[in-house]
């Protein structure tokens, strides 16, 4: 993880931190600590969302590496542009790919009741079925890791593998996706300017 995510992140961590040490002891005295507790735990898990939602929208340059090439020229590459969808716990994406009908879209969001991600894509090519998929945020890195929400019955530990993914943010220039089994993996080049923050 980079100097500058490291910083994000544990900045968020402590600014919760000190805000809960220096309002605490006031509000114990009124009896407010039961209030404070679930805004404090609420902030916890949605500020490091936002800031990941965030750093994924824009335009980005993809290139895709499949097993037994992983330094060579990419095998497909392409173009992805993510919009914020109606507030900043959600986000739309679309995919095109170059030299290819191929079309994907899909939309990445967080639910603040379960504290976890939630994932959606649709191909134009294959079996015309769409993935879905959960995720849960590392703990204070911007690395999310995807499971899907149904496996075929009997699937094997190698089939979860091959349909599990993780997404991590490198910087806010650079993220990249790749399946538990490492049969691929997708590094993502930011093409427009540095998002800071998504707004609706």
């Amino acid at each position: 993880m980079s100097i500058r995510a490291q910083w994000r992140f544990g900045s968020v961590a402590a600014g919760v931190l000190a805000v809960t040490a220096v309002v605490a002891p006031r509000l114990a005295a009124q009896g407010g600590t039961q209030a404070l507790r679930p805004a404090v735990v609420e902030r916890s898990r949605l500020e490091p969302a936002r800031s990941v939602l965030g750093t994924l929208v824009g335009t980005w340059r993809f290139e895709i590496w499949f097993a037994g090439n992983m330094s060579g020229p990419p095998d497909a590459s392409g173009t992805r542009v993510v919009r914020v969808l109606f507030d900043d716990l959600r986000v739309e994406w679309t995919e095109e790919v170059d030299h290819s009908s191929i079309r994907g879209q899909g939309i990445i969001g967080f639910d603040p009741r379960g504290g976890v991600f939630f994932s959606s894509s649709l191909y134009s090519t294959g079996s015309g079925g769409g993935e879905f998929m959960t995720g849960v945020l590392a703990q204070g890195e911007p690395v999310i890791t995807f499971s899907p929400v149904a496996l075929a019955a009997g699937a094997s530990a190698e089939q979860q593998q091959m349909q599990s993914s993780v997404l991590s943010v490198l910087d806010p220039r650079h993220f990249t996706v790749a399946p538990l089994d490492r049969g691929w993996r997708a590094v993502y080049t930011r093409q427009d300017s540095v998002s800071r923050a998504a707004t609706p």
